[in-house]
């Protein structure tokens, strides 16, 4: 048995189907092509460690003036990272994200985030985990500045 992947092209299908990009189309006959019908996608942010099953959604309380970011799924704010031109299937946030300000308690320490397809349960189409934890105090912002959330499309 041999082991396989997927293509550079694939890989960048993908992205760009997920992420709501034209640069590429996911298949060479046009009429073919569907965008997706989520136009927009929630990122949302946990107190632990993500995995790929997304099994450790743990979000900050809502009380506490915690909601999921809704995202413009589009090309304007997921692009190809400069420094990543040539690496095929990578996205990073092209404007800022922000969550908050806490209130009435800690958010505690931010460890992860996803990319899912509602704004409450849904689906994880992404996830990744902070390579440096972020806290949130009470009347702290969580923010995300262009170039901080990477994704990439892997084998």
């Amino acid at each position: 048995m041999s082991t396989g992947g997927k293509s550079n092209y694939l890989k960048e299908a993908l992205m760009n189907y997920v992420l709501g990009s034209d640069i590429v189309s996911p298949f060479s006959d046009e009429s073919n092509f569907r965008r997706p019908e989520y136009l927009w996608i929630s990122l949302s942010l946990f107190t632990l460690d993500s995995t790929v099953t997304g099994s450790s959604i743990i979000e900050p309380q809502k009380f506490s003036n915690y909601a999921r970011v809704r995202i413009t799924n589009d090309e304007q704010f997921w692009g190809i990272p400069p420094e990543n031109v040539t690496i095929p299937g990578t996205r990073t946030n092209m404007k800022p994200v922000i969550f908050g300000p806490a209130s009435q308690q800690p958010w505690g320490e931010i460890k992860s985030f996803a990319l899912i397809d509602a704004e409450s349960g849904g689906n994880v189409y992404f996830w990744g985990n902070l390579n440096q934890y972020k806290p949130v105090g009470i009347g702290q912002f969580a923010l995300f500045p262009p170039g901080s959330i990477y994704i990439q499309e892997s084998i």
